[in-house]
């Protein structure tokens, strides 16, 4: 699980959400999904499958090896109205186009 979003300042007046994930504990297709959900006021459960937008797959893959923990790998992409970037550092940030 993240930081809360509003402990970590994440519910920007930009619309910005943004948590801190540990890759060891939660994929990051889980912490997209999550972060997607509170930007677009929806369940989980109610939004439009994330692998209509991204492979989860090889999202997951990317920065759940050993080597993405030491390195600096940021990957951006677009889901519905929003752009959603994740780093290796465990960050992620959904903000609304």
């Amino acid at each position: 699980m993240p930081a809360d979003p509003s402990e970590d300042g994440g519910c920007g007046r930009d619309g910005r959400i943004h948590a801190i994930y540990d890759w060891a504990s939660t994929a990051p297709s889980t912490a997209v999904a999550e972060l997607v959900a509170i930007a677009l006021d929806q369940d989980v459960m109610a939004c439009e499958p994330l692998h209509t937008y991204v492979d989860t797959v090889a999202l997951d893959d990317m920065f759940m090896t050993e080597s993405a923990a030491t390195s600096d790998i940021t990957v951006s992409f677009d889901v519905e109205d929003h752009r959603v970037t994740v780093h290796s550092s465990g960050d992620v940030v959904v903000l609304p186009q």
